[in-house]
């Protein structure tokens, strides 16, 4: 009688898998755009000139580099994004750059037009960087008649924006 020996071989196969956020492109207009894999969080901000901002966190990685090119486009079911409003100034009609200031020369009262902001600070500098005037309010005429006549650079901010303009005291 003859013995046969029988061989039993039994193979596990374990696989990890991750979770990320995997969309590939291949048309997106005349362009073609490579494959990204994409994990993390970004922060959109629409802007008020038609233009966004994008705000990489601290966990935001692509597998294919430090080169992140971001399109918005219509989903189509593929991805889901919320939108959370918020309150946003009209950069466009709160633009500190915007601020004029009349007579320019002066020489009694100078007058700011354009000025909306109640956190505006206005100091004015004469040409050698001292301090000549400071305040922290809205007023939107400032008397510069006690003033030596001479170039001055009155400096306005509000809210993180900061400009500064040529004020000429006769």
């Amino acid at each position: 009688m003859k013995k046969s020996l029988l061989f039993l071989s039994l193979s596990l196969f374990f696989q990890q898998t991750y979770s990320q956020c995997i969309e590939s492109v291949t048309n997106f207009g005349n362009n073609t755009v490579p494959a990204y894999q994409i994990t993390g969080d970004v922060t959109v901000t629409l802007n008020a000139n038609d233009t966004f901002t994008l705000d990489l966190g601290a966990n935001f990685n692509t597998a294919s580099g430090p080169d992140v090119r971001a399109y918005i486009v219509k989903s189509n079911g593929l991805s889901d994004v919320m939108l959370q409003t918020a309150k946003i100034s009209d950069l466009e009609n709160n633009s500190i750059d915007k601020i004029t200031i009349y007579p320019n020369p002066a020489s009694d009262i100078v007058h700011l037009k354009g000025m909306t902001d109640i956190e505006t600070e206005i100091h004015i500098f004469d040409i050698f960087g001292k301090l000549v005037y400071s305040q922290n309010k809205n007023n939107k005429d400032i008397d510069v008649s006690q003033f030596n006549a001479g170039i001055y650079l009155l400096s306005i901010s509000s809210h993180g924006q900061k400009t500064t303009k040529k004020l000429v005291i006769q």
